[in-house]
């Protein structure tokens, strides 16, 4: 399957901030403004009634600060070569005015990545809800949709499976590492070959009716 890189970093990223929002440890970034966001968490931070577990996807390095508790990390920590090819394969897609297609040429080869899930806590309690969640929602194996910019959905799909679990934990943290491998995607731009195929806009066909001579 075809895929903008970020669109499988954001998926490893949101499908656990949507389990952290259902179980009210985090605001909905999906439907509030960065301000009013940046308010409510504030305010949850604040309340000493609430809990907040804050996330930070692929790429969000410089906001993560020190090591504070309550805190799940995930990055993207190797690209490979994979086992299939698509050398020469292509597609065609309608353009956007819908007057014509165009013709694509897939990249050489797929990649397998390696992302990998971190969480730092310094509470019993939150160290097994914070493992549980991301056993609940990847579990050893699966299938998830790219996430796109807008926090939507693609329409294709990823396959992926754990391989590597550590645990970091000295005497003032849990510090739990999950590892999980995503094979044979495509992340590198098709190649447009033509934009200039023409679209049938009608076929004529004469049909006859031949019986044989009795």
């Amino acid at each position: 399957m075809h895929f903008e890189l970020q669109e499988i970093d954001r998926a490893f990223y949101d499908y656990l901030r949507r389990e952290l929002v259902r179980n009210n440890l985090l605001p909905d970034i999906s439907i509030l403004s960065k301000a009013d966001f940046l308010l409510q968490l504030k305010a949850m931070i604040d309340s000493p009634n609430s809990k907040v577990v804050e996330i930070f996807g692929v790429g969000n390095v410089k906001d993560r600060g020190a090591v504070e508790v309550n805190k799940i990390t995930i990055d993207r920590i190797d690209i490979s070569p994979a086992d299939i090819g698509a050398w020469a394969t292509v597609h065609y897609q309608k353009n956007e005015a819908e007057t014509a297609y165009n013709k694509y040429q897939r990249p050489a080869g797929t990649y397998n990545l390696i992302y990998q899930i971190g969480y730092v806590t310094d509470s019993t309690v939150e160290d097994r809800r914070l493992l549980n969640m991301v056993l609940w929602v990847f579990g050893t194996m699966g299938c998830k949709n790219g996430i796109k910019e807008d926090f939507s959905k693609t329409e294709n799909y990823f396959d992926y499976k754990q391989v590597d679990f550590k645990d970091n934990s000295d005497g003032d943290y849990f510090e739990r590492i999950f590892r999980y491998s995503v094979q044979n995607v495509f992340i590198t731009p098709d190649t447009l070959i033509s934009d200039e195929i023409g679209i049938l806009n009608e076929i004529t066909i004469e049909a006859k009716n031949i019986q044989d001579n009795e």
